[in-house]
């Protein structure tokens, strides 16, 4: 992209600011960000990897933020972060296959599982579980599958994580936001790095679109950390009705 408008560019900015906002608290934010490179031009080869872009940096942010309040098992997420490095390029490697046409009718499918689960399930309080054999098998599988799918495609990789931290593994929700997002920045950093070899990269929106994300990353971090876990599906019920809504009937 040679030139983006003034009024392109505003629209970049808020989106973005609201997805990495978004994003921190329960993830998704690559359902807001993907469709508004989209709509203003961005092409749909360097979609991908302009999001990972922006979304590692404000991703990386948030986790500095988060790891100065909450607790993290570093013996335990370990395993998690190799397997999601290695799920992360596999994915990569895939993703030259989509266009802009994949792209929308994959959110339309996403969307409606993301918040279904969302506003069904009860978020935890408190975690509980057990570092046993099981449940590195289980963190291994997760984190390399959505890892893998972060690479292929990406939007709701941090939800993916979220809820199954949450749900499966039983971990509490500030504890599930934590771990989602240092897992998340390792998939988006693998990732990322393919993208940058391939050259598939829209710079000038980059620009833009990262000092919002930045912004919004560490505004989430903060909510996660003071606010009430219930607000946590408001957010995200509200914002995936709305995307919902504008791929329906806007494309």
């Amino acid at each position: 992209m040679e030139h983006l408008s003034f009024l392109s560019g505003s629209f970049v900015f808020v989106m973005v600011f609201f997805a990495g906002f978004v994003d921190c608290i329960a993830g998704g934010g690559g359902m807001i960000t993907i469709p508004t490179y989209l709509s203003v031009g961005v092409p749909a080869n360097l979609v991908l990897g302009t999001n990972k872009m922006v979304s590692s940096i404000g991703t990386l942010s948030a986790v500095i933020r988060l790891l100065k309040s909450v607790k993290t098992h570093w013996n335990i997420i370990f395993l998690g972060i190799i397997s999601a490095l290695i799920g992360g390029v596999l994915g990569a490697r895939l993703s030259h296959y989509l266009d802009h046409m994949t792209m929308t009718v994959m959110l339309l499918v996403i969307i409606p599982i993301i918040l279904s689960i969302g506003v069904l399930k009860r978020y935890k309080v408190e975690s509980h579980y057990a570092a046993n054999t099981f449940f590195y098998l289980r963190l291994c599988l997760i984190c390399f599958i959505i890892a893998g799918y972060d690479g292929f495609f990406g939007p709701g990789t941090g939800t993916f994580l979220f809820l199954s931290f949450m749900y499966i593994l039983s971990m509490s929700a500030q504890e599930s936001v934590t771990n989602a997002k240092i897992i998340n920045f390792i998939a988006n950093l693998s990732a990322l790095l393919y993208f940058l070899w391939a050259g598939r990269i829209d710079w000038l929106v980059v620009m833009i679109a990262l000092p919002a994300s930045v912004m919004g990353y560490l505004l989430g971090a903060q909510f996660v950390l003071k606010a009430n876990v219930r607000w946590l599906k408001v957010i995200v019920s509200m914002v995936l009705v709305g995307l919902m809504i504008r791929l329906l009937f806007f494309g």
